[in-house]
């Protein structure tokens, strides 16, 4: 989508994905993955999250559940 397009774009965007889930098709997630909180921010403030934020406002959804999660370093899986 050009959401995902331009967002990935972004300085700071490593993941930026929607997907539907297959066993419940009426759930969207949105991935994302930023290089900082301040990264984030500025993703906020984009005119292209603007847009974004002006079509959920025309076709809102049921509901919607917001989490942010701080990663720590990227581990080897144990065999």
């Amino acid at each position: 989508s050009e959401m995902e397009t331009t967002t990935l774009a972004e300085s700071g965007c490593h993941d930026y994905s929607f997907s539907q889930e297959v066993s419940n098709p009426d759930r969207l997630r949105i991935t994302e993955l930023w290089e900082s909180m301040d990264a984030l921010k500025a993703h906020f403030a984009t005119p292209h999250m603007a847009t974004f934020n002006a079509a959920l406002a025309d076709r809102p959804p049921r509901s919607m559940t917001l989490k942010v999660h701080e990663l720590g370093a990227e581990l080897e899986l144990p065999s």
